[in-house]
């Protein structure tokens, strides 16, 4: 019997900041595990919802890297919310750190 390998939450952050790594636009990037979901938290300078909608086709590679893995992110702007989003991160949420 095959066993599923389980992909951490940190793992699909390091991947997601790693197709990022260029995008000047970037300030964090907060992650969190609920059941089976990963959750990501994009927070970004202010930009257009046009490429808004281009970051939430990333997604898309997520999806092809870990197929096994759900994985479901929000853009977060100054469009948004105001403020640090440090102390609007859900409970739980850890900021992406390189390791």
């Amino acid at each position: 019997m095959a066993t599923e390998q389980r992909i951490s939450p940190y793992e699909v952050a390091r991947f997601f900041m790693n197709e990022l790594q260029s995008d000047r636009t970037v300030q964090a990037l907060w992650y969190r595990e609920v059941g089976s979901t990963v959750e990501l938290w994009l927070v970004t300078e202010p930009i257009t919802h046009e490429r808004v909608l281009k970051l939430h086709e990333l997604e898309l590679l997520i999806d092809e890297h870990f197929p096994d893995t759900d994985a479901r992110m929000h853009v977060i702007h100054d469009g948004l919310f105001a403020g640090d989003f440090h102390f609007r991160a859900p409970i739980g949420a850890e900021r992406y750190s390189a390791q």
